[in-house]
């Protein structure tokens, strides 16, 4: 019995994972330069593992199905996506909108993601812009807010004045974090 524990909890994702690394690594040759992207995607990899994991033990332990139950499940779930960020949060938010599909338990605990999206600095968004675009800001806009007027779990928007004339615009700024996770 100990055996078979062993293999199911240890030695299958620790394979599962190995192989999911050593794919990657083959399928894409610049990462064998950046081992962090590596390092940083099996770290996610084994949080949502772990997470999935829990929420497999979770309803295969209870009796019945209660709401305790599935609130503890969306738990595990919810705080994975938080500690991985991004695009993990987007699919929390995906998932708190299945009405239709999941126990209003889920819906209640993936709320917060739906309110809380990161924030980039002012320093970053400059980054980010004259990164994407080859300018600077002020060369582009007379007048950009300093502050985001909306941020989500993948960009976040700034009103701008375009210099050249004079409009009002929104612009959306992706967060420098995202291109580390895709």
């Amino acid at each position: 019995m100990r055996s078979k524990f062993f293999k199911r909890l240890v030695l299958l994702p620790t394979v599962g994972i190995s192989a999911a690394v050593g794919g990657s690594i083959l399928i894409y040759p610049e990462l064998r330069e950046d081992y962090s992207q590596i390092l940083l995607g099996a770290k996610r990899l084994a949080r949502v593992s772990w997470a999935g994991f829990n929420v497999v033990r979770v309803y295969k332990g209870a009796s019945e199905f209660t709401p305790d139950i599935h609130r503890q499940a969306a738990t595990y779930l919810k705080d994975a996506f938080i500690n991985n960020g991004g695009v993990y949060i987007k699919f929390g938010q995906v998932m708190g909108n299945m009405d239709y599909l999941l126990p209003p338990q889920y819906l209640q605990v993936f709320e917060p993601l739906m309110q809380q999206a990161p924030k980039s600095s002012y320093e970053t968004v400059c980054e980010v812009f004259e990164r994407s675009t080859g300018r600077k800001i002020s060369d582009v806009f007379s007048d950009f807010s300093k502050k985001p007027i909306a941020s989500a779990s993948l960009a976040q928007v700034h009103l701008g004045t375009l210099r050249e004339t004079g409009e009002k615009v929104a612009v959306k700024i992706q967060h420098s974090w995202i291109k580390q996770q895709a």
